[in-house]
């Protein structure tokens, strides 16, 4: 057997703020426009992505591996307008796997689970008052699958 491990992080730091810049947010007309130093929309401070793998190959030519992988987003808004309502706090999702693949590669076998902990984020959220007030669209829950290849 001939184990491999392999550790990837990935990491963003981002800034990203407006130098000067006045719009007129149309859920609160009555608030100051000037947006000057308000984050961008969906701009996090802080993106971080780690990921570690495991593999080996066995005396009968069948690799096998195990695979975690866990990205993390600061808070975001979702609009230029700083407002609360369409804002998603800092989350962080965790997904594993494992897949087992024949002499050769002819076939293969993977499992995986996302969203291990079934964390509840918002992947994008918009507010228009008073015609549909606020509306989130939601990342995955916990989910898994698998999949069986077989090449010919």
């Amino acid at each position: 057997m001939t184990p491999r491990l392999v550790f990837d992080i990935g990491v963003v730091a981002l800034d990203a703020h407006y130098d000067a810049f006045s719009t007129v947010d149309p859920n609160n007309p009555l608030d100051d426009p000037d947006r000057s130093g308000d984050p961008l929309p969906d701009s996090p401070n802080l993106a971080l992505n780690l990921g570690l793998s495991y593999h080996w190959l066995h005396d009968q030519g069948v690799k096998t591996g195990v695979s975690a992988n866990y990205r993390y987003r600061s808070r975001v808004y979702f609009s230029p307008y700083h407002d609360e309502a369409v804002m998603q706090e800092g989350h962080g999702v965790l997904d594993i796997g494992m897949d087992i693949r024949g002499q050769k590669e002819r076939w293969s076998l993977s499992l995986f689970v996302n969203n291990l902990t079934d964390e509840l984020y918002a992947r994008s959220i918009v507010r228009v008052d008073p015609i549909v007030g606020t509306t989130r669209f939601w990342g995955e829950p916990r989910h898994f699958g698998a999949s069986l290849e077989y090449r010919f």
